[in-house]
């Protein structure tokens, strides 16, 4: 990983995080990024989303710099990694620490026991659990 592929991605404050189907198909997300102590990048997820799913079959990812509504530009470069997937245990707290640091009340109002609480209702007690990403860029 350059030093200019890091501090791009620390900066940014959405990421197209795009995963590869079986097929080769990319599929690109809008996440939230935060850069963590060890040089890699996490954010959060449901456990049962797509991306989680496509990463058990093929852990190459590719990371552009987007707005919250995943619109590249076109002259975006393009990152490449390998991610990893995680449910429980310390780099889960890692990452939530991390990104809730990096984006305060806006991460708190998300992820908090109230609105865990609706979600639960909403979804007739089937609210997804939690996972974590980690993405270690490519030399």
């Amino acid at each position: 990983m350059t030093d200019n592929a890091a501090a791009t991605l620390a900066s940014a404050t959405y990421v197209q995080f795009t995963t590869f189907r079986k097929t080769g198909l990319a599929v690109g997300s809008p996440v939230w990024f935060t850069a963590l102590p060890d040089g890699t990048f996490g954010f959060t997820t449901g456990a049962t989303t797509g991306k989680v799913k496509r990463l058990r079959n093929n852990d190459k990812v590719d990371l552009r710099v987007c707005d919250r509504r995943g619109n590249v530009a076109s002259d975006a470069e393009v990152f490449h990694g390998t991610a990893e997937v995680f449910t429980e245990g310390p780099r889960v707290d890692e990452v939530k620490s991390a990104i809730k640091d990096e984006y305060g009340l806006l991460a708190k109002l998300i992820s908090n026991p109230v609105l865990d609480a609706v979600r639960t209702v909403v979804t007739r007690g089937k609210a997804q659990p939690t996972a974590v990403v980690v993405v270690t860029l490519d030399n």
